[in-house]
């Protein structure tokens, strides 16, 4: 292949260093073809040193429904959800385990306002700058949990925590990379500054290799982290934000350690290795905490949700008895879609039935059998929580080829989530007799879709 001389290159060696990996997972990839631009000289590998590290997770592998859900309400900056609230909880207690002052309102302030507000004390400019910037880093993890932990990685993280901080004007400080001076945590020596690196790669390629992590992995890691201590100050808030990222990355309820539990956090870094179970047992306590934030934001939804059904209920019942009088609205089978009782699931299905139902009854003054719908037929048969894209596809192709009434420009519109192909089939189903009704059944419908996606995963 031409080699494009105005390009740098970097050998494996450099390549699997910086991205924490070994040598030969490095020499894999290039032959695998997996590093674009990759070529040999001889027996040596040359590879562009912008060159990303390629995707090592199955292709299947699911967004957790919890990321989902950060990423959703960070990029339309929805507030009163779980991602404000995390926001402001994991940097409060984060920051003020490192010593910051400001209080939970002050914090809440100004992620809201970006403002510090009204105090009757004088504010630490640096705890200000450092809130701001912590908010920012959980957005990073956010936006890369699913990219390996690397040193350029940490390092990010590093540079976004103490950018414009007093630290960063200093000359022996680096803001974004490893400390210059040798440091300890609690009476303790760290990792001297010119081992750190070679301690890093290390770190790193062992957790790396690790296939399925669990919370005990990730504890690991978080405590050998902190005992090299990198940096020359922000190790604790950066470690604190690999822990949330990684369990975000692997499908495990994510936790933030509080200020009220510093002492026990503190032991349990200090044992590790001889009494595990007591950062263990710190990060459970924790995790059921953010469990039952979960649990409240899950309770508001569904208290929305049958705001949405009550009114959706009384409009439908309304309409039909205006259109066809009470004897019609009663002998129609569609109406058994209103008992929108038991889980979401159930919900979901008897909206669809009731879609059915509609869109027939405007038909066919003889109603229609709920079970026979296809919209009812559609959202009875997909599992919102486990279906992949290219089943729920299958199930498209299967119940369109069924009931016969499904265009075919369907299945090649197919939007990416199983939320959107119930509200999609309901549109294509419904008919074009009832637009207003359909747009309010719609509603519901998305409101549903999200509350399964997100709570029930």
């Amino acid at each position: 292949m031409p080699i494009d001389k105005t390009m740098e290159y970097i050998s494996v060696i450099q390549y699997a260093e910086k991205y924490g990996i070994s040598e030969r997972t490095a020499r894999n990839y290039c032959a695998n073809g997996k590093i674009r631009g990759a070529f040999l000289t001889g027996k040596t590998w040359n590879i562009p040193a912008d060159a990303p590290l390629p995707n090592r997770r199955s292709a299947k592998r699911k967004v957790s429904f919890l990321l989902t859900s950060f990423r959703e309400q960070k990029d339309s900056r929805m507030k009163g959800g779980i991602y404000h609230r995390t926001q402001i909880d994991l940097t409060y207690n984060s920051n003020h385990i490192e010593g910051s002052r400001l209080t939970h309102e002050q914090t809440r302030y100004i992620f809201e306002t970006n403002t510090i507000g009204m105090t009757d004390h004088a504010v630490n400019v640096d705890d200000v700058i450092e809130t701001v910037n912590h908010f920012r880093c959980i957005d990073y993890i956010i936006d890369h949990a699913e990219d390996p932990v690397s040193e350029p990685f940490v390092k990010q993280l590093h540079l976004l925590l103490k950018t414009g901080t007093s630290d960063s004007r200093k000359d022996w400080f680096a803001v974004g990379d490893y400390k210059r001076l040798p440091n300890e945590v609690g009476g303790m020596e760290t990792c001297p500054p010119q081992e750190v690196h070679r301690q890093m790669k290390a770190l790193l390629s062992d957790y790396n290799s690790i296939r399925q992590k669990t919370l005990t992995n990730i504890a690991n890691f978080h405590v050998c982290f902190e005992r090299i201590h990198p940096f020359q100050d922000g190790n604790g808030r950066v470690g604190r934000l690999l822990m949330f990222k990684e369990c975000l990355a692997n499908n495990i309820v994510p936790f933030i350690i509080t200020d009220e539990l510093r002492m026990f956090y503190y032991r349990g870094l200090t044992e590790w290795g001889h009494t595990n179970e007591y950062l263990i047992d710190t990060c459970l306590t924790v995790q059921d905490q953010f469990k039952m934030l979960l649990d409240y934001f899950q309770t508001q939804v569904a208290s929305s949700i049958h705001l949405h059904i009550t009114v959706l209920r009384q409009n439908i019942i309304a309409d039909a008895v205006f259109e066809h009088g009470d004897a019609n609205l009663l002998r129609g089978g569609w109406t058994r879609g209103l008992r929108c009782n038991g889980t979401w699931a159930d919900r979901l299905v008897g909206v669809g039935g009731l879609i059915d139902g509609v869109a027939h009854d405007m038909r066919d003054d003889d109603g229609i059998d709920l079970h026979d719908g296809v919209c009812h037929r559609l959202l009875r048969g997909i599992d919102l929580d486990r279906w992949t894209q290219e089943e729920a596809e299958g199930k498209a192709n299967e119940t369109g080829s069924r009931n016969g009434n499904v265009p075919s420009s369907t299945v090649a519109r197919l939007p990416r989530t199983d939320g959107e192909l119930a509200v999609l089939f309901v549109t294509e189903t419904a008919g074009s007799g009832n637009d207003f009704l359909i747009a309010d059944i719609v509603l519901v419908l998305r409101i549903l879709c999200h509350s399964v996606a997100i709570f029930d995963g």
